[in-house]
C-alpha cells in the first residue's frame, strides 16, 4: 500500500512539525558472504523523505534474510532536522557544504557546532557514520543519494562524469545526466567520488507525487541485484513483483547551461514545465523583477524549481550521442590527456595532474567540449584562468 503520508506541499513546505521519528542509522543488510558495501542516504533535503521511507521499508522487510545477500548494505537519513521540519534545510544546504576545507575542520574539531548552525552538525552526525562504515568494511563501496524533484519528473541518474560512474549508472534502465559537479558548489557526491569511490545520484519523481515512494523502492532493490549485493533471481522477483518497474530508456544527457538565482531575486518559473520537456532556443522560460527569462539554446529543461527555497532555477541539457560517449571512453583509456601538458596555456595545479590551471587568452582554441570529453570539469574561474578538475579514481574502488 502507498503511503499516503508522502504528500507534501511545497508552496507551504515547513509550515508544521512533522512528527514521525527519524533515525540516523535506518538499518544495515548482509554480512554472510563477500561482496559490496552499498551505502544509501536518503533525506539529503527535508522536503525529499521518500527515499528514507523507501529505505526504512526495504531494509525492515529484509532483515531477517542476509544469507540472500553478498556483501554490506547500509541506509543512512541525511538531514534528521530538516526532515522532521518537511523542509529542504534549516539554514544551509546540506548537499552544498561538502568542501574539503570544512571535511578537514570536522576531521579536526575544528567546525561551529552552536545550534544556529543546525545543518552542519548534522553534517558532522552523517560524516562521522560514513567514516565508520568506511574504516568497519573493506569494500569496494558503492554510494547512493536518493532525491525527489520538485517538478513531475520521470526517474533519472545523476553523476560526476567518471567511468567508474558510467560504468555503474549504464546498468540502469534509466536516463543518466553527466556534469552536474560541474555547476553545484560542495555536493556529498563530488566529494565521495573524489575519494575514488563510485557514486551515483537518484531522483525518484516529483516531491508531492506518492508513486515517487514505490520508485524508490524499485531503484533500491534493482541496486541490490545490479551491483551483485544479491545474486538470488528468485528473490529478487519476489521482492521486485509489486513495485512499480523502472522505465526502460538507456540514454546520456550532459548538462549545457543553468540558471543562477541571484540573492533577492523574484524568480518564478513559468507552470507547465516537467523534466526533460523539450525547448528551443529564445524560448519563454521563467520570470523575474526584471521581466521574461528565455532559453539560451534549443535542448531539453531539466530541473525547472516550483519550491521556495534553491539557488538553482532551471539547466539545460543536450543527449549525448553514443559515438561521444565511445569516444570519450577510448581516449580516457588511453590516458589521451597527458598530451594537454605540451598545449601552450595548460599547466598542472599544484603539481597534480588530475587538476589543469588553462589560461584562455593562451588555449583558446580549446573548447570547454574537449576537456569534457577527457573527463574534465570546471570547478572555479578566476580572470582568464579556468580550473578544471578530473575526478577519475588512478585506483578505481569499484
Amino acid at each position: 500500500m502507498i503511503n499516503r503520508t508522502l504528500k507534501l506541499n511545497s508552496e507551504t513546505e515547513g509550515s508544521e512539525l512533522n512528527k514521525r521519528i527519524y533515525k540516523r542509522k535506518i538499518g544495515e543488510l548482509g554480512g554472510v558472504n563477500d561482496g559490496p558495501v552499498l551505502i544509501f542516504v536518503g533525506g539529503m533535503h527535508g522536503n525529499e523523505p521518500s527515499g528514507v521511507r523507501a529505505l526504512e521499508e526495504i531494509f525492515e522487510q529484509n532483515k531477517d534474510y542476509n544469507d540472500h545477500f553478498h556483501g554490506k548494505a547500509y541506509a543512512l537519513s541525511a538531514n534528521l532536522e530538516a526532515l522532521r521540519k518537511s523542509q529542504r534545510y534549516i539554514k544551509s544546504d546540506l548537499n552544498r557544504m561538502w568542501h574539503e576545507s570544512q571535511i578537514e575542520k570536522i576531521d579536526n574539531g575544528d567546525y561551529d557546532n552552536n545550534i544556529k548552525h543546525p545543518d552542519v552538525i548534522q553534517q558532522v552526525e552523517l560524516y562521522s557514520e560514513i567514516k565508520t562504515i568506511l574504516k568497519k568494511e573493506k569494500g569496494p563501496f558503492i554510494f547512493f543519494d536518493l532525491h525527489t524533484t520538485s517538478a513531475p519528473s520521470v526517474p533519472f541518474i545523476l553523476i560526476n562524469d567518471t567511468l567508474n560512474n558510467r560504468k555503474l549508472a549504464e546498468k540502469y534502465p534509466l536516463r543518466v545526466i553527466l556534469g552536474i559537479e560541474e555547476y553545484l558548489d560542495g555536493p556529498m557526491l563530488s566529494y565521495i567520488n573524489d575519494q575514488g569511490y563510485a557514486s551515483l545520484g537518484f531522483e525518484a519523481g516529483q516531491h508531492d507525487d506518492p508513486s515517487s515512494f514505490e520508485i524508490h523502492k524499485s531503484f533500491i532493490i534493482q541496486s541490490f541485484l545490479l551491483t551483485g549485493f544479491m545474486k538470488d533471481k528468485d528473490r529478487y522477483q519476489e521482492m521486485i513483483r509489486s513495485r512499480r518497474k523502472l522505465p526502460y530508456a538507456h540514454s546520456f544527457f550532459e548538462i549545457r547551461h543553468r540558471y543562477n538565482i541571484k540573492e533577492n531575486e523574484e524568480f518564478k518559473m513559468l507552470e507547465g514545465y516537467v523534466n526533460f520537456s523539450k525547448i528551443e532556443e529564445n524560448q519563454l522560460l521563467a520570470k523575474n523583477e526584471l521581466g521574461d527569462i528565455n532559453s539560451l539554446e534549443s535542448g531539453y529543461l531539466f530541473m525547472p524549481l516550483y519550491q521556495k527555497k534553491g539557488g538553482e532555477g532551471f539547466y539545460i541539457i543536450k543527449l549525448i550521442p553514443t559515438f561521444w560517449l565511445r569516444f570519450s571512453y577510448f581516449l580516457r583509456r588511453i590516458n589521451f590527456d597527458y598530451l594537454l601538458l605540451a598545449l601552450p596555456g595548460i599547466n598542472r595545479y599544484n603539481k597534480e595532474y588530475k587538476t589543469l590551471v588553462v589560461d584562455i587568452r593562451i588555449a583558446r582554441y580549446l573548447s570547454r567540449q574537449i576537456l569534457h570529453l577527457l573527463g574534465y570539469r570546471r570547478v572555479k574561474r578566476s580572470g582568464f584562468k579556468l580550473l578544471f578538475i578530473k575526478r577519475e579514481s588512478i585506483n578505481p574502488k569499484y
